[in-house]
């Protein structure tokens, strides 16, 4: 029979052992292979044993190894009837191993622990290769075997022969046979151990480095996205100030035709709108990245919703809304920021006057509850789904799809503001009896009684007005802001100063002396930032910011620039009036 009649032998035998659950397995097919393979190998050694003990007389041993060969053969069979390769080889292992260990005793003692490597090595070495840490343990049994039948032979302790002295020679012989297995897989065991440490030093090292990556990949995205925001905002703000501040100053025009002056407040309520929505998704962002900063002062609640009811105030006659106040509560001072608590109270009204129908109500009161101030807002508009209530407070969230396309807006309002008021340890419910019946908002947090007001000021204490009004510097890089800003500046009696670059603003603060810098930030050959800083330098003056930026970061940045004020964009030009006579006391 030449090798590929062996070959044919071999796949039939293969073939003939393989469980259905193999089939088609090639990993499995690869580990049937092996073991089966290892098996035929460890039966011949035995048999060659069980022979050589047999001629030598040695029918202990020989004994042994038919019983381990009987249940050797049992192990192809195990594999086909539960196609557990390494349970098998694990039962092969457990076999040879007992049996060869009483063999080692039966042979007098140092020469066995050879014979136990020589017939165990090749099933150690399959299992090694099919399931490694399994078979150092089962190496690690072998070598225990080894050493205290070693132990025995140095402390010169050799049990009685089971064979006639004239054989020991060739026990011998196979002893060092098994000897040299011995090292083999020594050898073998040690260089998988090395192997396996590097693997494990190397994939340790190489998980420290995509940990490291992905976090200065995340941080790195983290800046891109904060500085994307910062930028969009300040390009979508730029172009609503001098709409803003145009249509704010001909509504205040008289003998303004009354159709005229309905379209100029329509203008003027969507540009704020537009404004606002810019204002929520960075709020939204600030808030999930944890960025917004809260700066504390004790704050008199009820006036800080008076403030937010003023700004509705338009809203509120546009629709013809009856709204009533019953702010009774006698503890009402706060700890909060006193910007942040009034967006709360402004986002909860707008709300009411959005989903509340023309000649609706509106009602607020206030009322505390052992340590807690309470505010309630209640409507008589669209009402709430309670199945929804639940989720309004989800960014982004507005109950129905349909509700989304009637009224509008992204759904962030109250999400920041529950975000805001969890943040100062308050707390926003909804409730409703359903649709067509109104939704209730209670807004909680922690008050304490009022507190005494600081004596004010005597007016022959006071700074005395200037007679003269300030030379300003207006520095803004848009073409049209800046145009408008200075027309409506100098028609209030200041003198302008107009440049659109540091350079040139540079330039014009060397001629007469400048009282007061507005500059925007960004700015094409540098920031406003720089601007202030030398200005402040060299003429001492104040400043006021201009800019589409309005994180804290960037207010903190302001101040430390030597900006009196940050006005965020959409420029309101009352509120910069305000800021200027503010800060010249005029």
């Amino acid at each position: 029979m030449g090798y590929s009649g062996l070959m044919a032998l071999w796949e039939k035998l293969v073939d003939f052992f393989t469980p259905e659950s193999l089939r088609g397995d090639w990993e499995g097919m690869r580990r049937l292979r092996l073991m089966v393979g290892l098996s035929v190998l460890g039966l011949s050694l035995g048999g060659m044993y069980g022979l050589f003990y047999w001629a030598i007389g040695h029918y202990w041993g020989t004994a042994v190894i038919v019983v381990c060969i009987a249940f050797q053969l049992c192990v192809p069979f195990l594999i086909r009837a539960t196609g557990r390769v390494r349970l098998s080889g694990h039962l092969s292992l457990m076999v040879w191993g007992i049996g060869f260990s009483l063999l080692t005793a039966l042979e007098g003692g140092v020469h066995g622990f050879g014979i136990v490597w020589l017939v165990c090595g090749c099933p150690l070495l399959a299992l090694l290769i099919l399931a490694r840490r399994e078979a150092l343990l089962w190496c690690a049994f072998c070598f225990f075997i080894t050493f205290v039948f070693a132990a025995l032979g140095i402390a010169d302790i050799n049990l009685p022969l089971a064979y006639p002295a004239k054989w020991e020679p060739y026990v011998r012989a196979a002893s060092m046979m098994g000897l040299v297995v011995f090292m083999s897989l020594l050898g073998i065991l040690f260089e998988y151990a090395r192997h396996e440490a590097v693997l494990s030093m190397e994939q340790a090292f190489n998980e420290q480095k995509r940990s490291e990556r992905a976090k200065v990949a995340a941080e790195g995205a983290n800046r891109a996205k904060d500085q994307f925001l910062g930028i969009l905002s300040h390009e979508l703000r730029t172009p609503l100030t001098p709409v803003l501040a145009t249509v704010s100053e001909m509504e205040i025009q008289k003998h303004l035709p009354p159709e005229l002056k309905a379209d100029l407040t329509l203008v003027r309520r969507n540009v704020e709108l537009e404004a606002k929505l810019i204002d929520d998704l960075l709020d939204i962002t600030r808030i999930s990245s944890g960025k917004l900063v809260l700066h504390l002062e004790t704050v008199d609640a009820h006036s800080c919703f008076q403030s937010a009811v003023e700004i509705c105030r338009a809203e509120l006659e546009s629709k013809q809304l009856e709204f009533s106040t019953e702010l009774h509560a006698p503890e009402h001072y706060v700890q909060a920021d006193p910007v942040r608590l009034r967006q709360v109270f402004w986002n909860l009204l707008r709300n009411a006057i959005k989903f509340t129908p023309p000649l609706g109500q509106i009602r607020a009161s206030s009322s505390n509850a052992g340590e807690k101030l309470k505010i309630q807002i209640t409507d008589t508009g669209v009402g709430i789904d309670p199945e929804i209530i639940p989720r309004i407070f989800n960014a982004f969230e507005q109950g129905e799809q349909t509700r989304t396309r009637r009224f509008g807006g992204l759904g962030l309002g109250l999400s920041i503001a529950k975000s805001v008021m969890e943040m100062h340890q308050g707390k926003i419910t909804a409730l409703s009896e359903g649709k067509g019946k109104g939704a209730t908002f209670i807004v909680e947090i922690n008050a304490f009684a009022a507190v005494e007001a600081e004596e004010p000021i005597s007016p022959l204490t006071s700074a005395p007005m200037n007679a003269k009004l300030p030379r300003i510097l207006l520095v803004e890089d848009d073409h049209d802001t800046l145009q408008v800003l200075s027309k409506l500046l100098q028609r209030d009696g200041y003198e302008v100063i107009p440049a659109e670059s540091i350079q040139k603003g540079l330039e014009l603060s060397r001629g007469e002396p400048i009282d007061l810098l507005i500059s925007d930030l960004g700015l094409p050959d540098g920031s406003g930032l720089d601007l202030m800083r030398q200005l402040k330098k060299r003429h001492g003056i104040p400043g006021i910011a201009l800019s589409g930026y309005g994180t804290d970061e960037d207010l903190r940045q302001s101040r430390a620039a030597g900006f009196a004020q940050h006005i965020i964009k959409p420029v309101n030009i009352g509120a910069l009036r305000a800021a200027i006579r503010q800060i010249t006391g005029g």
